[in-house]
């Protein structure tokens, strides 16, 4: 789940690690072309759409990461935190 451009500005180490990973996946999903504002909220939502367990390292109440972890609660998934 990511934009297409996600690596634009990166350097050429992270860049190989992504790719590497890349081709290592068993699916690939684009949200855009280029990265907006919401891509990320998209992004999450999608894999909380797409699981059957939440599994988050959240320590921020107010983070995208909390505001993913609650529509998960709200879809009804387990949600494990690794930071609790």
């Amino acid at each position: 789940m990511l934009c297409a451009n996600i690596t634009k500005g990166w350097d050429s180490t992270d860049k190989k690690i992504y790719n590497q990973i890349l081709r290592q996946a068993d699916k690939v999903v684009y949200i855009s072309k280029q990265y907006t504002t919401g891509c990320m909220q998209a992004r999450n939502r999608h894999l909380v759409d797409s699981s059957g367990v939440c599994l988050c390292c959240r320590t921020n109440p107010k983070s995208g990461t909390a505001y993913t972890v609650k529509y998960a609660q709200r879809k009804g998934l387990q949600v494990i935190n690794l930071a609790a």
